[in-house]
């Protein structure tokens, strides 16, 4: 029947050409990246990254002091003021300022590597929404084919009742099964516009549903080698992000280290004493070095927090790398189980169709009775649905294995040279 060829040119057609009224996954991508929330907040941890950037960049040293005093001094009858200005100048001769500014570099890497983790995660939640969408897609032109098919087969009821050469509970029956079948429709109508709204909302986009996504799925293929997916892994993004930001708290805690040596103040001060009597007023130049002495705090505290976010990013590391290959090769075996049965289910739907062909040119002829028809067209019913369920479960498979693996070293190298 005309429902089953649907449903087999849905598995292994060509994809169709974009309307006018559809929308390319490569268009859902551009768009997400500039209106998507979560790359909204990807962004401005980005931009606190450049504040402490742009904060420890200028060479100058820190800011002098400026320290001014004045005092009455009393000799005798006679009285005076007494001036005295100082400058002081903190010297960095630790290198505790460049350490600093590497740390920033470093924070700003691992703020570009979150964001560029957050675009990951926004493309393949797209993808995987825009996979949602074709098999909704799918469940809705199959079901809408039933239904049209349902309306035949209540018409041919009719025509038969109507003749006399069937009974009338014939066409009860088939009005009870066109009832179902149209609800199934609407169901599946509903689904399709529900996951599309959800889309809309996850990219920000200015309509309440994104249109209809275009290409169709890829078909059924096998998933590639265990190795390939797990060299691919090395890249990706999470792991990336995670890299940066073991290579940033680290670079933290040379700085506080480094902070725990004293650096040197150096000051010049001008006195000026007021005589008494007929004695002149005293002009006191003075230079004088400080050094402070971390007896009591030090940078011990500051040292120890970064040595222990050390530690926490290294293990929070290597237990994201063994989480991802774990889910890479359980997604991997997910691909392969959910191919084989996709493949096997939609093979022997060719058979069912040419047999339930001619059960229907039969009951149009009256050599059946309409149970008989209702029988088989159950049967065909649960075979395809049972097809397009197989072929679902694989498109998710194949989808959440792409989000395991990260992506492709192309789009990779591309993303690297965009930013």
């Amino acid at each position: 029947m005309l429902a089953v060829t649907l449903l087999a040119a849905a598995l292994w057609a060509p994809p169709a050409a974009a309307s006018a009224e559809s929308i390319t996954v490569a268009a859902l991508h551009a768009h997400a990246a500039g209106h998507a929330p979560a790359l909204a907040l990807a962004a401005v941890d980005g931009a606190r990254a450049d504040a402490e950037r742009r904060a420890a960049q200028p060479w100058a040293p820190d800011d002098p002091e400026v320290e001014l005093g004045v005092g009455l001094r009393r000799r005798g009858a006679h009285s005076g003021l007494d001036f005295e200005v100082r400058l002081a100048q903190p010297i960095d001769v630790s290198g505790e300022r460049g350490l600093r500014r590497a740390a920033a570099r470093a924070l700003g890497e691992q703020a570009t590597a979150a964001l560029s983790a957050a675009r990951w995660r926004l493309r393949a939640e797209v993808e995987a929404a825009a996979v949602e969408s074709w098999l909704a897609a799918e469940r809705h032109a199959w079901a809408s084919e039933a239904a049209a098919l349902a309306d035949r087969l209540t018409e041919t009821a009719r025509r038969r009742v109507e003749a006399g050469a069937a009974p009338g509970a014939d066409l009860i029956l088939a009005e009870v099964e066109q009832r179902s079948a149209h609800a199934l429709r609407v169901d599946a109508e509903q689904r399709e516009i529900a996951i599309r709204g959800r889309l809309a909302v996850r990219i920000g986009w200015p309509a309440p549903v994104v249109p209809p996504i275009t290409p169709a799925l890829p078909p059924l293929a096998e998933p590639a080698p265990a190795a390939a997916l797990l060299a691919r892994l090395e890249g990706h993004p999470a792991l990336v992000a995670s890299d940066r930001r073991i290579a940033a708290v680290r670079s933290r805690l040379a700085a506080a280290e480094r902070a725990g040596w004293p650096d040197p103040t150096v000051a010049i001060g001008f006195t000026r004493e007021a005589g008494g009597g007929h004695e002149p007023d005293a002009d006191i130049w003075s230079a004088g070095v400080g050094l402070p002495l971390p007896l009591w705090r030090g940078a011990d505290a500051e040292i120890a927090r970064a040595r222990v976010d050390v530690r926490h990013a290294e293990a929070a590391r290597a237990a994201l790398a063994a989480d991802l290959k774990a889910a890479l090769l359980d997604a991997r075996a997910e691909v392969e189980r959910s191919f084989t049965r996709a493949r096997l289910l939609g093979e022997g739907l060719a058979p069912l169709q040419a047999h339930d062909e001619r059960v229907d040119a039969a009951y149009g002829r009256g050599e059946i009775d309409l149970m008989t028809r209702l029988q088989i067209r159950r049967a065909r019913t649960e075979a395809e649905n049972a097809a397009l369920d197989a072929r679902a479960e694989y498109h998710r498979a194949r989808a959440r294995l792409t989000r395991r693996a990260g992506p492709p070293t192309a789009d990779r190298t591309v993303e690297e040279a965009a930013r």
